[in-house]
């Protein structure tokens, strides 16, 4: 029995990326797949590019990746949900079937994350960008169950199981709307799935790359990225513990503040985005006002 995976790439004007992230899924040893491409208002060749492959080809016209997600969840027939990011790229062809060894484990698993390996485009990365949050990858060294709630699962390539998803969808309030960059849509499905008592999991040899364009290695989208990740935290916190996130990003502010006059540079620019993800925390609650954003 070969269950049905449904592949869902949300897309925005990257379609050379898209394009070889096409060309690898072609390359897949797993029989049994459909591949969905949410375009979400590209303006350039995309659609171009999935004419030449045989995939479900949708087009969203509320711009942000989680309503993009969301359509693709709503028009996939799959038992299991690959979602993959439009610059990952394929190293394997029996990802699929690695990554579906973490659902074999036990009926509580809902969600199965890879090993995701970075790749910077052009020469070595510089400091800032080896500072990032989202680039480092992903990588626990081993088969996972991840128990513990400051851990979760990137979205650049995760499987969830459809009976876990069931009604939950992405919140609209977070995930990149055009050159926005707040985030955290994927990390916030996943803890309302551990709410219901399915477990997360991470298959080490299921493995996919990243690829990091050079313009997202300089120091102002390093700044950028971390300041909308504190505002994506906050956004997507309980409302419980929002306060409580203030007032530690505040402190952590100063403590920051006083790190900035380290000599050592990398120490130095490690405090500044620090910094900027605890102002974005602190910026949230105007963010939320002036966007009028309800809680997710």
């Amino acid at each position: 029995m070969h269950p049905l995976v449904s592949i869902i790439i949300c897309t925005y004007n990257r379609s050379n990326c898209l394009d070889q992230l096409l060309s690898g899924l072609a390359q897949l040893s797993y029989p049994n797949y459909e591949i969905i491409v949410v375009d979400n208002n590209s303006t350039d060749c995309t659609y171009e590019i999935c004419q030449k492959y045989d995939l479900i080809y949708l087009k969203e016209p509320r711009q942000g990746s989680s309503y993009a997600r969301n359509r693709g969840v709503e028009k996939s027939s799959g038992k299991y949900l690959l979602f993959l990011d439009d610059d990952t790229v394929i190293i394997h062809s029996s990802l699929i079937e690695k990554m579906l060894q973490g659902f074999k484990l036990t009926d509580h698993v809902g969600a199965v994350g890879a090993q995701i390996i970075s790749r910077f485009a052009g020469t070595n990365p510089n400091i800032y960008a080896d500072l990032c949050l989202p680039y480092n990858g992903q990588d626990f060294g081993r088969n996972k169950i991840i128990t513990d709630h400051t851990e979760n699962l990137m979205g650049a390539c995760i499987m969830y199981s459809r009976r876990a998803v069931g009604r939950i969808r992405f919140a609209p309030a977070l995930g990149r709307k055009g050159k926005n960059l707040l985030g955290k849509e994927e990390l916030q499905l996943n803890d309302r799935i551990r709410q219901k008592g399915y477990w997360l999991v991470y298959i080490h040899d299921a493995k996919i790359l990243h690829e990091i364009c050079e313009t997202r290695s300089t120091f102002e989208f390093a700044s950028k990225l971390y300041f909308s990740e504190g505002m994506s935290e906050y956004l997507a916190a309980p409302p419980l513990i929002i306060f409580r996130k203030i007032h530690k990003a505040a402190f952590l502010s100063l403590l920051m503040l006083f790190s900035l006059c380290s000599l050592n540079q990398k120490h130095t620019v490690n405090s500044y985005m620090k910094l900027c993800h605890c102002l974005g925390i602190m910026y949230g609650p105007i963010f939320r006002i002036t966007n009028k954003y309800i809680s997710v």
